[in-house]
């Protein structure tokens, strides 16, 4: 009896710490998304910003053609 017991425990501990890890797995491959995620949207946020500072640019260019 005491044998079975011991087999339970150990297969309880084996189960917790394969539960432990895929957990800990799935909350690194979330937390990895998820800053790539940010990332894109900040390079999206400056690409955007850097285009609406473009008019200055083409107000240059546009001026330039004119005293040709």
């Amino acid at each position: 009896m005491q044998m079975l017991k011991k087999e339970r425990a150990s297969t309880t501990i084996l189960v917790l710490t394969v539960m432990i890890f895929l957990c800990s797995i799935i909350i690194l491959v979330y937390m990895n998304i998820n800053n790539k995620k940010v990332n894109q949207e900040r390079k999206i946020n400056e690409i955007h910003e850097e285009y609406e500072s473009n008019n200055d640019i083409e107000q240059i260019y546009e001026e330039t053609l004119q005293e040709q």
